[in-house]
């Protein structure tokens, strides 16, 4: 990615419309190679002299989707100094501008990050005209977010198949089209220059290089061949053979950063501040006094310390004279600044400072075991060193937990606190465990016609009941028992194997008395005999067993084998076996059966009727 810096701030820009983050910063001084994602990847020669410094930045649009604050934060954690957001982009079939829908809350949340911000826009202009009107788009955009824009803004140029510019490149003859275009590109760098941005122009090697391909696009000696503004380059190759100049280095579009789902752009910056230039008309900042802590304590996040510039007797503001990037500003050791003029200042001044103090990264962690499945969350007590005094929890350091309930590999994360900053993570291992059942009691003792939840746990998987003797005590699928009659039964309740434990068992006593107040009916009556008394009134005798606890009989007699239309006759008093009566079907065939009650409490309870017996009615 080439920078297209605004006076006083360093935007960063992306290059293509899928571009994605780029991860963790690799800065140094003369450094011949930098690994990222585990892969090595070659600086050019040129830059691998002192005069360089090295920082690794990213690039995102509406491609990323939604980046919360949350995510900003890791991705600067990672190691990530700068960012290219993309504004907008102008439509592949017609000549209209459109916004990137997630610009504005990238560029809100990247600054209040510590990640610096530049901006991309991809172009499709065909001709100076249409450029300039990118251009126009771009910085109404900006407006608003000027002060925290702090790296060069670009125009993304690669002419995708299908493309307009792509058609209106190839329906001209190649010189003619390279021309236009690259007069296109200058017109766009050069009006944004005028609205006080630092233009940075990006494209892919395949269009600007002559030696790789006699298909290019564009004449880079127009555009940066004598400095005349900074180029990014994309090419996706563990090392760089593009001969000519450029400031950005986009190497991969499949790296990866904390806080970015997916793959993602990742890009080297070769800065070199001996190259930054005082603009005419301007007082270049090297001149001025700057100055500011050569060191601060560690904190795990972003350090800025105060930055003083002085023209002279003259003290210079922040935001209208200069602007200041910090870069690997987060972790222990040397941190840069880069102060830029802006306004009536021009040109960089670099410094650095140190970040030291108690990052508990160092720390040693010990007594970490692997545990067993509980069904809950299993914690750890470990002991925390760092210089080989032993810190206490809560008060130097916190712990939090990831994954600590189920089977499997858990994580324990050690944070500083108050004079500790930073974090050390641990893993242990929690093994499958033994299933078990546990309720409130052993026994449960309930009388008839009352219920109870046993109020069985489990550490496994579903619960399942099952009652000895349903005739005793039911229990639902929710584990309810419920009394029926008195008696003794077993509930043995199931819990089923799970990813985490094995099956169990639990079986529990059920006892159910008989209600205190309960009115039990007595036992059936046996009808033994009905006998005609032939005494001229139809009157006949029934007879029947006693049987005990009851308090009386009714006999139940009809002309109707169904019993349709019968009659019945209640004779009270315990230990009554025979009851005359007077039929009230005269000489007709009578069909008869007797039933006892209990009475309490003016509550009556019936036993069933007996068999019927049938009996022809005579006079005499």
């Amino acid at each position: 990615m080439l920078f297209a810096f605004r006076k006083g701030r360093i935007p960063i820009v992306i290059a293509l419309s899928f571009c994605l983050l780029i991860a963790m910063s690799v800065p140094g001084w003369a450094l011949t190679s930098s690994t990222i994602n585990g892969v090595k990847y070659t600086h050019p020669a040129k830059y691998r002299s002192s005069d360089y410094h090295i920082f690794n930045g990213l690039d995102v649009s509406y491609w990323q989707y939604n980046i919360t604050q949350s995510e900003w934060n890791q991705i600067k954690a990672a190691g990530v100094d700068y960012v290219f957001i993309r504004c907008g982009y102008t439509s592949y079939d017609g000549f209209r501008q459109n916004k990137d829908s997630y610009f504005e809350r990238n560029v809100e949340r990247a600054y209040k990050a510590g990640v610096n911000v530049g901006i991309y826009y991809w172009s499709e202009a065909t001709t100076e005209s249409e450029a300039k009107k990118e251009a126009a788009y771009v910085n109404s955009l900006l407006k608003k977010y000027r002060s925290m824009i702090t790296m060069p803004v670009a125009m993304d140029y690669e002419f995708a198949s299908g493309y307009r510019s792509t058609k209106k490149f190839n329906s001209m003859s190649k010189s003619a089209a390279r021309k236009q275009f690259t007069s296109n590109a200058v017109a766009f760098m050069k009006a944004i220059k005028g609205y006080g941005y630092t233009p940075l122009f990006y494209s892919y090697r395949g269009l600007v290089d002559p030696s790789f391909n006699s298909n290019y696009k564009m004449d880079m000696t127009r555009i940066n061949g004598n400095g005349q503004y900074r180029f990014w380059l994309a090419q996706y190759s563990s090392d760089n053979s593009y001969s000519g100049e450029f400031e950005f280095w986009q190497h991969t579009s499949s790296g990866r950063v904390s806080g970015i789902d997916g793959r993602c752009d990742r890009n080297f910056w070769y800065y070199n501040n001996a190259k930054e230039k005082t603009l005419s008309g301007t007082v270049s900042l090297k001149n001025c006094k700057v100055t500011m802590a050569d060191s601060a304590l560690y904190t795990g996040k972003k350090v800025e310390p105060n930055v003083t510039v002085k023209d002279g007797d003259k003290t210079l503001k922040e935001g209208e004279d200069y602007q200041v990037l910090y870069m690997n500003n987060i972790k222990k050791g040397t941190a840069r600044v880069i102060i830029r003029g802006i306004g009536d200042y021009s040109n960089d001044v670099l410094k650095s400072f140190k970040i030291t103090g108690n990052d508990l990264s160092d720390a040693e962690v010990s007594g970490i075991e692997d545990k067993v499945y509980t069904g809950a969350a299993i914690t750890q007590s470990p002991k925390v060193t760092y210089k080989k005094k032993t810190l206490k929890v809560n008060t130097d350091y916190t712990l939090t937990y990831k994954n600590n309930k189920n089977v499997g590999k858990a994580t324990v994360i050690v944070k500083g606190k108050k004079n500790y900053a930073g974090k050390v993570s641990k893993t242990f291992q929690i093994s499958k465990g033994t299933g078990q059942v546990t309720t409130p009691s052993d026994t449960y003792t309930l009388e008839e016609g009352n219920t109870a939840e046993l109020g069985a746990s489990t550490i496994g998987g579903k619960l399942t009941y099952k009652s000895s003797d349903s005739k005793v005590a039911t229990v639902s699928t929710s584990g309810v028992i419920k009394a029926l009659s008195a008696g003794n039964a077993s509930v043995v309740i199931s819990s089923a194997a799970s990813s985490n434990v094995t099956s169990a068992k639990k079986t529990v006593s059920v006892i159910v008395k008989e209600k205190k107040d309960t009115l039990k009916a007595p036992a059936v009556p046996k009808l033994k005999k009905l006998v005609n008394l032939k005494d001229g009134k139809y009157r006949f005798k029934a007879v029947w067993t006693n049987v005990s606890g009851e308090s009386g009989y009714v006999i139940k007699y009809s002309a109707s084998s169904n019993m349709k239309n019968a009659v019945k006759v209640t004779v009270t008093g315990s230990n009554v076996d025979r009851k005359t009566i007077k039929s009230k079907f005269g000489s007709k065939k009578i069909y008869v059966k007797v039933r006892a009650y209990a009475e309490k409490n003016g509550k009556k309870a019936y036993s069933k009727y007996s068999e019927k017996k049938s009996l022809v009615m005579k006079k005499k």
